[in-house]
């Protein structure tokens, strides 16, 4: 059975989800390693089972952001707001 089952998401899951992914992703990895994950990723060249993990948690953030849009509850920031931590 293929179903599609909507969820709700807090906007703290999402970030603690994006770090759980970059953390995954950079453990243990030259920049140059992350870039060809990141490529393969992109592409959908899953070569590892560290690739299909990070594939399966790209996948997930990327559907919670495409319906984050389609709802209108993104959160525009600049960049000095986000780095001095104001612009809630």
């Amino acid at each position: 059975m293929d179903a599609v089952i909507n969820i709700k998401v807090s906007g703290q899951f999402y970030n603690d989800l994006k770090l759980v992914f970059n953390n995954f992703l950079m453990e243990d990895e030259s920049q140059e390693q992350v870039s060809q994950i990141l490529d393969n990723l992109v592409n959908q060249r899953i070569t590892s089972a560290k690739e299909h993990r990070l594939y399966m948690l790209y996948i997930l953030i990327a559907n919670i952001e495409i319906e984050a849009k389609e709802q209108n509850v993104i959160e525009y920031k600049t960049l000095e707001e986000i780095t001095s931590g104001s612009g809630s």
